[in-house]
């Protein structure tokens, strides 16, 4: 039996994985705010999936509202442990706002964005 849960909600920030091709990256859809509260519950999910072998992730941020310091140092750590897995974490849909949070943070070139 699979314990492995396909989403997961709190209040204010879920993560659902989105179906994909087979043999391509698989897709999380974020959505909601990414704030102190929701930051390690997306790190413990990253890490779930880095440990299982997934090292290809695409994180989609359309739905994504607001992101704190916590969030952004989270997403850091995570994409720094699929690195060194040899895999990589790719940002998509990420609104003007979030891009602008990257940009400010000097962290464009660091992160993957598609």
């Amino acid at each position: 039996m699979n314990a492995h849960v396909d989403s997961i909600d709190t209040p204010t920030f879920s993560i659902r994985e989105r179906p994909s091709a087979p043999g391509s990256s698989t897709v999380l859809q974020l959505d909601g705010a990414l704030d102190a509260d929701a930051a390690p519950r997306l790190s413990d999910e990253l890490e779930r999936r880095l440990l299982a072998g997934q090292k290809q992730l695409r994180l989609d941020f359309e739905a994504v509202t607001f992101i704190s310091s916590a969030g952004v140092g989270s997403l850091i750590a995570s994409v720094g442990e699929f690195r060194d897995e040899g895999g990589e974490i790719v940002l998509e849909k990420l609104a003007p706002e979030l891009r602008r949070v990257f940009e400010l943070l000097d962290l464009l070139d660091y992160l993957t964005i598609a």
